[in-house]
């Protein structure tokens, strides 16, 4: 495998709409040309950038310096979040079952690094009101999570129950029909403002890894009795907002009718 990396890049990457994920890919390209030298597959690497977002909440957990370590690992999951792919790019081994193993391990990440987070905040300041806004963000989370899938649960059981043949060629269509929105209600308006801000900015990598390190050396911000760091005060952003995108996201779909142009944009009759 004697493949320049400008090479690798061309044949292993694809073209991400999230910053955190270009920025990894700058990086993720040399693993991945190491790797391809052995047997090491997509799947494994993704089992590792999860035990490695593990030991980052760990050290989430400890606060203070640990923090920089925390950083340290969040940032390096992140990098071989992207080398799985690449991996299963160049060796043609692309899955739905790598694609659901690696959905698992995001869904995994984010909850669990507000939790830890949230432990460590308690650990530095003893503020157990830090469990509030952690038990709002993760639940938002798992909320956003289900509120996503399940409306392609739901048109995949009717696909099933009438058995049509999908139509391959109105996938794409029938998806991008499903994020357009005719009206401009306050509801609309409340999704459209936290779809693109929640899923896009807040809970990347980058966010949490540049908060940690601030953490780790900027002395916290006391306001009266309450105390501060910039992971506390991105978990409470998190927890008051999220509530806003899962409930509008309910709404919109609902009132759209979502589920059902989706499925007749993507199954023919």
């Amino acid at each position: 495998m004697g493949k320049s990396i400008e090479e690798l890049r061309r044949i292993c990457q694809k073209e991400d709409v999230l910053l955190s994920n270009r920025l990894a890919r700058k990086v993720s390209i040399y693993f991945t040309k190491l790797l391809l030298y052995t047997n090491i597959t997509a799947n494994q690497v993704t089992f590792l950038a999860t035990v490695i977002a593990i030991f980052a909440g760990i050290c989430f957990i400890m606060g203070h310096y640990w923090y920089v370590l925390a950083a340290f690992l969040v940032v390096l999951s992140g990098v071989f979040d992207c080398v799985d792919g690449e991996i299963a790019r160049y060796r043609g081994t692309s899955s739905i079952t790598g694609e659901y193993a690696d959905s698992i391990r995001y869904y995994f990440q984010n909850p669990y690094y507000f939790a830890c987070i949230s432990f460590g905040i308690y650990n530095l300041y003893r503020d157990v009101t830090v469990f509030v806004f952690g038990f709002l963000a993760i639940i938002s989370l798992c909320v956003i999570s289900v509120v996503s899938g399940y409306e392609y649960d739901v048109v995949i059981k009717e696909r099933m129950r009438s058995k049509i043949k999908i139509n391959e060629k109105k996938l794409e269509a029938g998806i991008k029909e499903n994020d357009r929105h005719s009206s401009f209600s306050i509801v609309d308006s409340v999704y459209r403002i936290t779809h693109s801000r929640l899923t896009n900015i807040i809970g990347t990598d980058p966010l949490f890894a540049i908060a940690a390190l601030i953490d780790a050396f900027a002395p916290p911000i006391s306001v009266g009795h309450f105390t501060f760091g910039l992971l506390y005060i991105i978990l409470i952003l998190y927890s008051v907002c999220a509530p806003f995108h899962w409930v509008s996201s309910i709404l919109v779909k609902i009132k759209q009718k979502s589920p059902d142009k989706l499925y007749h944009s993507i199954f023919s009759d």
